[in-house]
C-alpha cells in the first residue's frame, strides 16, 4: 500500500510542485533566523540545512529538553554542524525560539 501511495504522489506534478514550494520558502525562513542568530548554514537545495552552532552534540542535547531534535554531524568530521530539517513554519519558529533561549545561557 505504501509502495502504491508513494508511486502516486511522485505522479502527481501539482502536490509534488507545492510540496517544493513549501520546502524552498520554510527552508528560507530556517536560513533566515538562523542567520539572525549569527549561524552560518550551508545553501541547500534539500529538506534540510546544515548549520555551524559551535558545539553541535551540545546544541542536540539542550534543544532534547524542548522536545526539538536535530542531529549532530560530528562523525563525519563536522562537530560544530548540525543537521537541521525543515518542517512547517510552526516548527521552525519553535526551533529558533529554543536555540535564542539556548544559545543565551
Amino acid at each position: 500500500m505504501a509502495q502504491v501511495a508513494a508511486i502516486a504522489a511522485l505522479e502527481d506534478q501539482d502536490f509534488l510542485s507545492r510540496t517544493n514550494e513549501i520546502n524552498e520558502r520554510v527552508r528560507g525562513l530556517l536560513v533566515k533566523g538562523l542567520t539572525g542568530l549569527e549561524i552560518q548554514s550551508l545553501e541547500s537545495h534539500t529538506n534540510f540545512v546544515l548549520a555551524k552552532t559551535g558545539q553541535g552534540a551540545a546544541l542536540s542535547r539542550a534543544l532534547e529538553k524542548h522536545g526539538l531534535i536535530i542531529r549532530p554531524v560530528d562523525a563525519y568530521g563536522l562537530p560544530e554542524w548540525v543537521r537541521i530539517s525543515v518542517g512547517t513554519e510552526v516548527e521552525v519558529e519553535r526551533l529558533l525560539q529554543a536555540m535564542r533561549v539556548e544559545l543565551a545561557t
